[in-house]
């Protein structure tokens, strides 16, 4: 996630500033993915190796 964030400010044109909500969507985003993921295979019972 943090190469997805560094990406995002990187490619950020200079003169645009965002408010904070949309630096946190860079993160939410894929955390609410991963947390599915985590979810469904503990609900699953299996795990991966």
């Amino acid at each position: 996630m943090l190469v997805l964030y560094g990406l995002f400010l990187v490619t950020k044109p200079g003169n645009i500033t965002y408010d904070a909500w949309v630096h946190a969507t860079v993160f939410v985003v894929p955390a609410i993915g991963f947390l599915g993921q985590v979810l469904q295979q503990a609900l699953s019972g299996q795990h991966r190796a």
